[in-house]
């Protein structure tokens, strides 16, 4: 779906994946994607950085305008 990036882990001489971890933005509010392909990693695995749009904007009500 466009509300996480899955990242695999492969098993280079099998070529068998698996999840290793789903990354989900801590709040979906105006989530229009994730970029899966800017997925970087730190060497141990213990960090990491993604790149995700959003959307937001401001909505104004005026009331009594004459």
């Amino acid at each position: 779906n466009d509300r996480s990036v899955d990242i695999d882990r492969v098993d280079y001489q099998t070529g068998q994946r698996q999840v290793w971890k789903r990354i989900n933005p801590v709040d979906p509010v105006g989530l229009i994607g994730i970029e899966d392909t800017a997925v970087c990693l730190t060497r141990d695995g213990k960090s990491y950085a993604v790149t995700f749009w959003r959307a937001l904007a401001d909505l104004f009500i005026i009331e009594n305008v004459q």
